[in-house]
């Protein structure tokens, strides 16, 4: 492993590491007032992804995940966060323990058959 030492520009250090077959490059940020204007305040500018062009061939273009940075992105992020926030997490509890009795009961019946039990 090869360090590379931080290479200073102001407030903002970057870090390279060469790791065998991998290549790691961190920013540091001396003061919070940078992440959070780069958070809070030019968000838009940082957070696009890039296109990948087999997201749509293999149908994954409408994944929150892959999307680019746009208002189905925004509305998708804000269904997701409000579905599921930490005081709607107990509202999936009895659904997660009655899917959990039926995976170990069919384990029980038929435990060559793990594959097919574990399909959603």
């Amino acid at each position: 492993m090869r360090l590379g030492l931080p290479a200073r520009h102001g407030a903002v250090n970057t870090a390279t590491w060469f790791i065998p077959g991998f290549l790691v490059w961190i920013t540091f940020l001396s003061t919070k007032e940078i992440p959070r204007d780069l958070l809070e305040n030019r968000s838009q500018n940082c957070s696009d992804r890039r296109e990948i062009a087999t997201n749509e061939l293999f149908g994954v273009d409408h994944t929150t995940a892959f999307m680019r940075y746009n208002s189905k992105w925004r509305l998708q992020r804000k269904i997701l966060h409000q579905s599921f926030r930490q005081d709607v997490v107990p509202d999936f509890r009895p659904m997660q323990v009655a899917k959990t009795h039926e995976l170990l009961l069919n384990l029980l019946e038929d435990p060559s058959g793990y594959p097919k039990h574990l399909e959603v």
